[in-house]
């Protein structure tokens, strides 16, 4: 094999791998980071995290700071799901934003096990519940939900109430809640639950199936309650 034949050998062989890295999908999405399009700088975080690509946690955490509202929501949760406890500090600092934000603040807390948050959240919780206006059920199904992952024991009390509240989603946290807290007093009213007449997308009777598992409660004696009307 002559030189030149070896030169021109090692000349496709880097030109296939700088290929190879041009194409690559968390190379692109590390790129797009800085572009001036919100829309990919969003997409950019969400490949980052399908991909696991956690060396790209520092970079994706200074979106924390970006003037895009939806920038910034979709950071905290990309950075949530790669569990980026370093981020905790920042994401906290923003418990107090406007309710676009916050809750995907209180998703993200919740999900990074941040306990320190507990107290505050519970207060947009209790705020959110007991408004003299009307119930804000956005804000809290999803502080229901990340008490819940935080294992607040103080939530448990009350379970009855929003086990039994109008709104579908806050009955369906209620239900996840008292399955992670391994609230048995809630039986009765999860398996009643699996026959919520206001559930039109089957998403209270998936979450009651689970949450009774956890409880401890026979797959048959799931089944016959189900099919009780």
């Amino acid at each position: 094999m002559t030189k030149t034949l070896l030169i021109v050998i090692g000349l496709l062989a880097a030109l296939l791998m700088a290929a190879g890295i041009m194409f690559n999908p968390v190379s692109i999405a590390r790129r797009q980071l800085y572009d001036k399009d919100p829309s990919i700088r969003i997409r950019a975080t969400y490949v980052l995290y399908k991909n696991g690509d956690k060396e790209s946690i520092p970079e994706i955490a200074k979106l924390l700071q970006d003037n895009d509202a939806k920038v910034r929501n979709h950071t905290m949760l990309s950075l949530a799901l790669l569990g980026d406890k370093e981020s905790i500090p920042e994401i906290r600092k923003m418990l107090d934003a406007d309710k676009s934000i916050k809750c995907t603040v209180i998703g993200a807390l919740g999900e990074l096990g941040d306990k320190e948050s507990i107290p505050t959240i519970r207060k947009i919780l209790n705020d959110s519940s007991h408004s003299n206006e009307s119930i804000d059920d956005t804000l809290t199904y999803t502080s229901i939900y990340a008490l819940s992952k935080l294992h607040d024991s103080e939530l448990k009390p009350m379970l009855k109430e929003f086990l039994n509240n109008k709104y579908s989603k806050i009955r369906q946290s209620a239900v996840y809640a008292a399955g992670e807290l391994g609230s048995k007093e809630s039986i009765p009213r999860i398996k009643e639950l699996l026959n919520d007449p206001e559930d039109y997308y089957g998403d209270v009777l998936a979450e009651a199936k689970s949450a009774l598992q956890k409880l401890g409660v026979p797959a048959e004696e799931i089944e016959q309650a189900k099919e009780k009307k």
